[in-house]
């Protein structure tokens, strides 16, 4: 008799909160030794129904820890658009999709600069 495989148990990694909100995932990529995705916080009721976004969030998981910061416009305002796609690019920069949960609403096409030490 063949051996089936087993999991024993599945990681779900507390991604924060955003005034009280839980960020959860939207989208991740590979980028080079490490995992780049997007959360978003919104004040919904479940996992379902769209409400309104609270903030969106780019981050890293590498070697296991995973570590995020709040996207922010060029002033430096909190971002509150639903990102829920990225693309990562060469020069510290990523393509993200913008949803901005209106039927009838394209979705955006916009680029991030990632600054810091990602």
């Amino acid at each position: 008799m063949k051996e089936e495989s087993r999991r024993d148990s599945v990681a779900t990694p507390r991604l924060g909160e955003v005034d009280g909100f839980r960020l959860t995932f939207t989208d991740a990529a590979a980028w080079g030794d490490a995992i780049i995705y997007t959360a978003a916080a919104e004040d919904s009721p479940d996992a379902v129904r769209d409400g309104p976004v609270i903030g969106s969030a780019i981050g890293v998981i590498r070697c296991g820890e995973a570590r995020w910061c709040l996207v922010r416009n060029a002033d430096g305002s909190r971002y509150a658009g639903k990102i829920e796609g990225i693309q990562p690019r060469e020069g510290g920069r990523a393509w993200v999709v913008i949803d901005r949960d209106e039927p009838g609403t394209p979705s955006e096409l916009s680029e991030v600069v990632l600054e810091g030490g990602w």
